[in-house]
């Protein structure tokens, strides 16, 4: 994957703000799937109808906020692939 760009990161960083209160909720349940890789693809579904693209980029805010790394990233293979 290319180095992200100062803006790329700036807009990861501010959908991270966003997204941070609905993770630290998710962070705070109790998981009911592996490092909560259920509550991360029912989050990140919401993006899919916008392509794989904007599902990656809201995972990327998601691990900003301080979602569980590994969870997301499965989250993010079980929605768009392993490509």
């Amino acid at each position: 994957m290319k180095e992200l760009t100062v803006e790329q990161k700036a807009l990861i960083t501010e959908l991270a703000n966003d997204v941070r209160p609905e993770v630290e909720k998710i962070e705070k349940r109790i998981a009911t799937t592996k490092d909560h890789y259920g509550d991360y693809m029912s989050l990140l579904s919401h993006f899919q109808d916008k392509g794989k693209m904007m599902v990656v980029v809201m995972a990327m805010a998601c691990k900003e906020a301080g979602a569980n790394p590994n969870g997301v990233n499965w989250a993010v293979r079980l929605l768009v692939g392993n490509e």
